[in-house]
């Protein structure tokens, strides 16, 4: 991993290497402004994990590793028992603020590559399945938006849920951190899934993708009884150092809080628990088998800082993903007590749909995934 020399905040602001904007004005409709108001020092850090406050674009370098997890340690086959590694996973999320009132719009967009396990810079196109010994065409994740809100009222950061614009709308004040013996601070963020594809009709999706079927007893649900629904778990870490700290709360003679430029040196660790990605044909019911996702990230100032191997890959798969969504439009009577969002935010799974399923079937109906891997199994 590559190592980066600290340098002490007031060595730093001698030297000219560090840009501290002028402070903006009360209220000139920017986010830094109301980046200002915000009265804690972790809530200002916690909004810098989110993005810059200058409003430019920030990117989440993320590398990591898929796992297979398999019930009972197998044997299913020599490549597909319990902890084998499957994938390398290379990609970023690109990522930046926009403002609109007293809401905070993150926007963004990701894009993840499946990798050679010995390779991680050697994009897969095809797998083949150590489960029915078949080979399968790899599909990358592709998730545009992936987008979240926040509020500032009366100095505190709040968090918009999910549930936007609805009557189970509650917001909460973003948490704070668990800060190490260092000084380190770590925002947690451990988020348990479980959804039917089709919940409120958020997707319209009733492919059941071979997901496991649960009960809910949600009043919003529309139906009764068991469906097959999407569950897992992500867990992520946000990290940044005491140095990183100061750098990023910066301060004029008077004390007054600025508005810092460029990314913040967060790092970043994630974990996910779910089905299988659904290129593998591998269902959740019928198996068992579970994917583990272990990746870390940090974070980059601009597209020319992602490797050019990676830059290429993207571009001819698809240039938008080399910039973050320009706005995160709402909804009709949306109000400033009242956000709806006009985005639905896109998962691997919805993301599959959409590019492999919808429309792809007879006379231009969806085709379904079990079709999908019978198609394309070679």
């Amino acid at each position: 991993m590559k190592k980066f020399k600290v340098i002490g905040l007031s060595a730093a602001l001698v030297a000219g290497l560090i840009s501290i904007p002028a402070q903006a004005s009360a209220d000139d409709g920017t986010v830094g402004a109301l980046y200002l108001t915000i009265k804690s020092d972790d809530q200002k850090l916690a909004l810098q994990y989110a993005g810059r406050p200058d409003g430019k674009e920030m990117y989440f370098r993320i590398s990591g590793t898929v796992y297979a997890q398999v019930p009972g340690g197998g044997p299913v086959a020599p490549g597909l028992r319990q902890g084998a590694k499957l994938w390398n996973l290379e990609g970023y999320n690109v990522r930046k603020l926009v403002r609109n009132g007293e809401y905070i719009y993150l926007v963004s967009r990701e894009i993840l590559y499946y990798t050679d396990p010995n390779d991680p810079t050697k994009i897969l196109t095809t797998w083949k399945s150590a489960y029915d010994g078949k080979t399968y065409p790899v599909v990358p994740i592709l998730n545009d938006t992936v987008n979240s809100v926040y509020r500032v009222k009366s100095g505190v950061l709040y968090g918009v849920p999910a549930a936007i614009g609805t009557a189970f709308q509650v917001e909460g004040a973003v948490g704070a951190p668990t800060t190490l013996g260092d000084g380190t601070k770590v925002f947690i963020s451990d988020i348990p899934l479980n959804y039917g594809l089709d919940d409120d009709g958020r997707y319209g999706i009733k492919d059941p993708f071979g997901f496991a079927t649960g009960y809910t007893s949600r009043a919003s649900d529309k139906f009764t009884g068991t469906t097959a629904r999407y569950t897992g778990l992500e867990a992520f870490d946000f990290w940044i150092s005491k140095p990183g700290q100061m750098r990023m709360l910066p301060k004029n003679a008077a004390g007054e809080a600025r508005v810092p430029s460029g990314p913040a040196p967060f790092y970043n660790s994630w974990a996910r628990v779910s089905p299988m990605p659904p290129f593998t044909c591998i269902g959740e019911a019928a198996t068992g088998i579970h994917a583990i996702y272990h990746a870390r990230a940090w974070t980059l100032s601009t597209w020319s800082k992602v490797e050019k191997w990676l830059r290429d890959a993207v571009v001819a798969t698809d240039a938008q993903y080399q910039y973050a969504p320009a706005t995160a439009p709402v909804a009709p009577g949306a109000s400033a007590d009242r956000f709806i969002p006009l985005w639905k935010n896109q998962t691997s799974w919805s993301a599959f749909f959409n590019s492999q399923l919808k429309g792809k079937g007879t006379a231009g109906a969806d085709l379904t995934w079990a079709n999908w891997c019978t198609n394309n199994a070679k």
